[in-house]
């Protein structure tokens, strides 16, 4: 068996074609490879078709044709992923992974996660490297796959779990089936998760005006982004993006949401941290990286600057590594409500500073939690 790598550690690949093989994986289990690059050939999956880029060797042993990728790919992501069934990546704890004769352990504490990136292939300097990873998600290899910018339609993906038990097992008729956050931009428009308002049957946004009915409007589920239209006139005021200036390493990040929705109480939670990284995962430029805690109905929340401005959208945790949460850039959003033909409003410094306290009074009324039934 070859030389292990640590997770981060980088080599170079000498030959065209690198072999992949899980090593000790149970049944319920998969692997997955996700090309990404301005024009990336198509992601493979369990179930999904032969790729041409891609060899079959049996028993969980496959082989990635570099060349085969063509100038579109810049990078392959190589996955381990729960399939329907299996609930968490807990069950494959004994699992290693060898890539190009080098052994990967993916961290100790994944075994909350449903999908993980254990290893990238990239493009440097003419060639090829190697690196070992272990970034996932608990929301299944097509969340995943969104995080990275990529579209993948696994119909097999696991159930998504929530980051802890609920209180009780006994629910309502009337309960939804999962909640999030979304915030004002506009009259009438909110902003949230695209993987909030995808496959709910009927949306409800709950707040300090009441109840109404929302509805889609634009979903941008590359940037996991979507615009929604609330039925009735609320009186929130918008929240403004941010204008002049990015996000800068080490601000205060504030977020508000509805965290554990009927759990931690009806009322949206404050929490704050700093902007602790300005790339998301494989550098991704419309990712954030905050220390910001979140949890499951955090998503779609704003994350905003010490003047009350948008500088984010909560959009997923690194689960199982500790304040490694991520946000879609404001700007993103910003963009998709002028898609719509409405104007944003925007913020300069010339806005008064506040500390924590002081940002959450005058933005708490523009929070709303949104209610998802199937």
């Amino acid at each position: 068996m070859g030389t292990s790598l640590i997770i981060g550690q980088n080599r170079p690949i000498a030959a065209p074609r690198v072999q992949f093989e899980a090593i000790g994986l149970p049944s319920g289990f998969a692997l997955a490879a996700i090309p990404q690059g301005p024009s990336p050939a198509l992601p493979w999956h369990f179930g999904s078709p032969p790729r041409h880029y891609l060899l079959d060797f049996g028993a969980g042993c496959r082989e990635v044709d570099l060349e085969a990728l063509g100038t579109g790919t810049d990078s392959v992501l190589l996955v381990v992923y729960a399939v329907r069934g299996v609930r968490t990546l807990s069950a494959a704890a004994e699992a290693r992974f060898t890539v190009d004769g080098s052994v990967l352990t993916p961290a100790a504490d994944v075994g909350r996660l449903t999908a993980i990136v254990f290893a990238r292939l990239y493009r440097h300097g003419g060639g090829w490297k190697l690196r070992a990873l272990s970034e996932g998600t608990s929301r299944g290899l097509a969340h995943l796959g969104r995080l990275h910018g990529v579209i993948i339609d696994d119909d097999g993906e696991p159930v998504p779990l929530p980051p802890v038990p609920p209180p009780s097992d006994e629910r309502s008729a009337g309960a939804p089936a999962w909640t999030g956050t979304g915030f004002l931009v506009a009259p009438g428009l909110m902003i949230t998760n695209a993987h909030v308002v995808e496959g709910a049957r009927a949306l409800v946004a709950a707040g300090f005006e009441g109840r109404t009915a929302v509805e889609p409007v634009i979903i941008d589920a590359n940037c996991d982004l979507a615009l929604v239209r609330l039925q009735a006139d609320v009186a929130g005021t918008p929240l403004p993006f941010r204008t002049g200036h990015g996000p800068s390493l080490g601000e205060t990040a504030i977020t508000l949401g509805y965290p554990l929705a009927g759990f931690l109480g009806a009322g949206p939670q404050v929490a704050n941290g700093s902007v602790s990284g300005l790339l998301g995962p494989s550098e991704d430029a419309r990712i954030l990286q905050i220390t910001t805690p979140i949890q499951g109905g955090s998503s779609g929340g704003p994350v905003l600057d010490t003047r009350g401005r948008v500088i984010g959208v909560v959009t997923a945790s690194l689960q199982g590594v500790q304040n490694v949460n991520f946000a879609v850039r404001g700007s993103l959003a910003q963009a998709l409500v002028e898609a719509a033909g409405r104007s944003a409003l925007l913020a300069n410094d010339d806005r008064p500073e506040a500390d924590v306290a002081g940002v959450a009074r005058i933005t708490r009324g523009a929070v709303w939690r949104l209610e998802a039934r199937r």
